[in-house]
Formats: structure tokens, C-alpha cells, sequence
């Protein structure tokens, strides 16, 4: 039985992070095939998040892998506890661009964009 991938397109640096990230423990074979780590990130993360998770990556090879992987540790904590996010519609977008100290006003917040949507959060629910 052949198994096809779904076509993902990613850079070797940000495969890499992912490795990094997702299986810090594990030797890099050169038995392995950069398609067959693709598939197995796959398998583990699914396609959503595996896609999630490239987009967050910026492919820059000039960063760490940890530095380029930091916004994986938060996507990782949206996935396990989306209660924590708050989806920001384009209004409330339009505020904090015209009023950035709203965003700190109640606490440590970031946001993020996941699927081309904005969510805060608050840093201590994640970096705790």
C-alpha cells in the first residue's frame, strides 16, 4: 500500500526547528529522508498544526532554532488549552492598533496570529 502526503511546503531550516521542537531526544538519521521526517510530524502533530506550526516559522536561517521556534511552545499551549486565547475581531484590532496600551492594561498580554486570526493571551498562562 503507498501512502501519498499531502502536499506541505516547507524549508529544511524550518523542518529543522520542528525536529528541534517536536523531538529534541531523537538522533537525525541519514537514513531518514527530510519527505519521511515531514511524515512523521504528520502523524504526530496532524495537518492542522503541522501547518499551524511552519507558519510560525520564519525562515530565516540566521535565527537559533529556538529562536525561530519560540511562537511553537505558545501554538502548542493554544492546542492544548484554546480557553486561555481570545480571538480579537477586527474592531477590537482597529483599537489596539490606534491604542497599543489597552493591550497591557489588565496584565502581561501578546498575541499571536493562528490561521490568519488574532488572539491575546496572557504570557504567565504559558511562560509559568
Amino acid at each position: 500500500m503507498t501512502t501519498t502526503l499531502p502536499k506541505i511546503k516547507l524549508t529544511l531550516f524550518q523542518l529543522a526547528v520542528l525536529r528541534q521542537h517536536y523531538k529534541p531526544q531523537q538522533e537525525i538519521s541519514t537514513q531518514i529522508t527530510p519527505q519521511e521526517d515531514v511524515y512523521g510530524l504528520l502523524e504526530e502533530l496532524g495537518k492542522q498544526k503541522l501547518l499551524q506550526a511552519i507558519a510560525l516559522i520564519p525562515n530565516n536561517p540566521q535565527l537559533s532554532y529556538e529562536q525561530a521556534g519560540i511562537q511553537l511552545a505558545i501554538l502548542d499551549h493554544f492546542h492544548a488549552h484554546p480557553e486561555h486565547f481570545e480571538f480579537l475581531n477586527q474592531k477590537t484590532l482597529n483599537t489596539l492598533n490606534e491604542a497599543p496600551e489597552i493591550l497591557y492594561a489588565d496584565g502581561e498580554k501578546a498575541l499571536i496570529t493562528i490561521d490568519r486570526k488574532c488572539y491575546r493571551y496572557e504570557k504567565d498562562t504559558i511562560f509559568d
